[in-house]
């Protein structure tokens, strides 16, 4: 089968997830391209060695990767955001057509801009496009307040509800997904709820890097790791207020591994209060995801609470189970069940500094053996419940079901 994926991101961005999708359907037999844009994510800048200028066509481990220029932003202003998305859009559907082979059904990642070129494509080519739906569009864009007017979000929920009733099927990640869309009248048998996926040999337990720990400054602490985007949506504020909190146990300390556009914010406030127990480290590649959880004693994930962010599982939650240690969970929803269900580590309410500092308390105090406990069901709940392979076989017969639908026998 040719399959063409649409997505606005793609590694080297920190998104592997979505090259193991690109490869894994690759190592089943797929002929897979890629349409994306130049590399710009998290912090909107164009990464050293690409020129967005021209399209570029690369290949990266075997899938066939076109790039196409576009106005990268990933600012707070949703003007400059909305022009980001659109302008991926525009040349997307400018230069599809002309660099993309003929293809077969075309998998859309995402933004609905994104999802709207995979229409056209699809029309073009007389051939189905699937919706994979990371975020709820417009509840995302309200709860985190990208926008406000509500003229926007109703433009937005109505373009989502066109592209929903285009779209071959539906894939959604979590059950408050699925519901989300049932509600909204999306038929059953079109929204194919396939969670995350981990790739738990790239994600793994490996020994305290002391090398690592030197060079930063975290060996002899007790550290409580975040890594990922630095967004409105993560509340990492709260982090900072408990920091403070935690004045008294100078053992303690924050270590946050990533970027966004609250980044400089937040490293501007924590130099205003003084804080000297929490230390920015800025992004770090995928690849070193398991020398950073080597010396966390535990991590830290934090999604403020709001309808849309209930739904949400965060994919640093998967890496942190597959790196086999514990986690406190500032979060409610699905993102907190499966830490639960996992028995992985303890949930707290978010933006909430005082509980926050208080389950800091509990992990400071509780037994090595109890955290390792914790770190080993993680481990093993990632490798029963979001293995790779199984989980992308189960896309994978997704396309084959729209390419082939099953025989109707009452027809017969």
């Amino acid at each position: 089968m040719k399959i063409l994926i649409v997505t606005l991101y793609y590694p080297p961005e920190p998104l592997k997830i979505i090259s193991d999708l690109a490869e894994g359907l690759c190592a089943i037999g797929h002929d897979v391209t890629v349409l994306t844009a130049f590399p710009s994510y998290p912090v909107g800048k164009i990464y050293t060695g690409y020129s967005n200028t021209w399209p570029k066509c690369e290949l990266l481990n075997g899938v066939r990767v076109i790039r196409v220029p576009f106005y990268p932003n990933h600012s707070s202003s949703a003007i400059k955001r909305t022009l980001s998305y659109l302008s991926f859009m525009v040349m997307a559907c400018v230069f599809g057509p002309w660099l993309i082979p003929r293809t077969d059904i075309i998998y859309a990642i995402e933004q609905p801009s994104s999802v709207v070129a995979a229409w056209f494509l699809g029309k073009l080519w007389r051939v189905p496009f699937i919706y994979e739906i990371w975020d709820m569009w417009p509840e995302t864009l309200r709860d985190s307040g990208m926008i406000t007017n509500r003229n926007a979000l109703g433009f937005v929920g109505w373009l989502c509800r066109w592209l929903y009733t285009h779209a071959a099927a539906l894939r959604v990640t979590s059950e408050g997904k699925q519901k989300n869309l049932l509600i909204k009248g999306v038929p059953l048998n079109k929204v194919f709820l396939i969670p995350c996926w981990v790739d738990t040999d790239w994600y793994a337990p490996v020994e305290y890097d002391l090398e690592l720990a030197k060079e930063i400054g975290a060996l002899g602490y007790f550290n409580v790791v975040y890594t990922g985007n630095l967004g409105t949506a993560q509340g990492i504020e709260t982090v900072l207020s408990s920091a403070e909190e935690l004045y008294d146990l100078p053992e303690v300390q924050f270590l946050i591994f990533g970027d966004g556009v609250e980044g400089l914010l937040l490293r501007n406030k924590a130099k205003q209060m003084g804080l000297k127990n929490i230390k920015f480290m800025g992004s770090y590649p995928n690849s070193s995801m398991k020398r950073v959880c080597s010396i966390a004693d535990c991590m830290l994930v934090h999604l403020l609470d709001t309808p849309a962010f209930r739904m949400d599982i965060p994919h640093k939650i998967l890496s942190y189970l597959a790196c086999g240690k514990p986690i406190i969970g500032a979060l409610i929803g699905d993102g907190a069940e499966v830490i639960c269900t996992a028995n992985a580590g303890i949930i707290c309410n978010p933006d909430d500094s005082a509980e926050l500092t208080r389950i800091i308390r509990v992990f400071l105090k509780m037994p090595q053996s109890e955290r390792l406990l914790l770190g080993q069901n993680g481990r093993l709940a990632a490798k029963l419940r979001f293995e790779m392979t199984f989980l992308i076989k189960k896309i994978d017969r997704m396309l084959v079901q729209i390419i082939q639908p099953p025989l109707d026998s009452s027809k017969g």
